[in-house]
């Protein structure tokens, strides 16, 4: 049964948006979760994403697409996104409530945490 819209397209316009709302302010590396296979579908992703940085400066910006399950910071993500998901989808707050007004910390991790594994 179809949901009436593309989720690759959904989720490219969705991160395209929430782009809009990261300063840019020197040359960084940001971490995607890796959820697009064809070559084609990574370009087109980051072509859009970098362009709606809020980038004025042209900074230069390296987009990774990584395997969440080797970078603590998507792992944590990856977590609350679920625990919104389970939330609004599922009407069930169990989770959220967990990380409701709690500050997480910056997940930092090492040089090689950074190198996807051989």
């Amino acid at each position: 049964m179809s949901s009436g819209y593309n989720n690759n397209e959904l989720y490219d316009e969705l991160a395209s948006e929430l782009a809009k709302l990261i300063n840019i302010d020197n040359s960084t590396s940001i971490f995607i979760d890796k959820s697009k296979n064809k070559h084609e579908e990574i370009i087109d992703f980051n072509k859009k994403f970098l362009k709606n940085l809020n980038n004025p400066k042209k900074y230069p910006v390296s987009l990774k697409h990584v395997d969440s399950a080797n970078f603590k910071g998507l792992q944590v993500v990856d977590l609350i996104s679920w625990a919104v998901f389970k939330n609004f989808e599922k009407n069930n707050n169990e989770f959220s409530k967990l990380i409701k007004n709690k500050n997480l910390k910056r997940v930092f991790e090492d040089e090689k945490n950074l190198q996807p594994p051989n």
